[in-house]
């Protein structure tokens, strides 16, 4: 994937990002945007060293408390929340 300095910065204003941190070491991340009642989820990422020790579900839990007032989140996967042929998984929140 390749995003501009300037392209980062504005998906990082209009966005939610948490990051997992361990003895100051960033072992996982996940940033959200919302639009009108659906929040979209991408680059959830977990360190392979640090995965299935509930790191994600921790990240996505927190994620959805900070981004409550949305009905549904949606997960994307592919080159970016634009990418109209991206991957999408939906859920509702409650």
């Amino acid at each position: 994937m390749v995003q501009t300095l300037e392209e980062l910065r504005e998906e990082y204003e209009s966005s939610v990002v948490l990051v997992y941190e361990c003895d100051g070491q960033i072992v996982g991340s996940v940033r959200a945007s919302a639009c009108k009642s659906i929040a979209y989820v991408g680059r959830l990422i977990v360190d392979p060293a640090w995965r299935r020790r509930g790191i994600g579900s921790l990240l996505m839990k927190e994620l959805e408390c900070r981004l409550g007032g949305c009905a549904a989140f949606e997960l994307v996967t592919g080159r970016s929340f634009q990418n109209s042929s991206a991957s999408t998984k939906t859920w509702a929140t409650g």
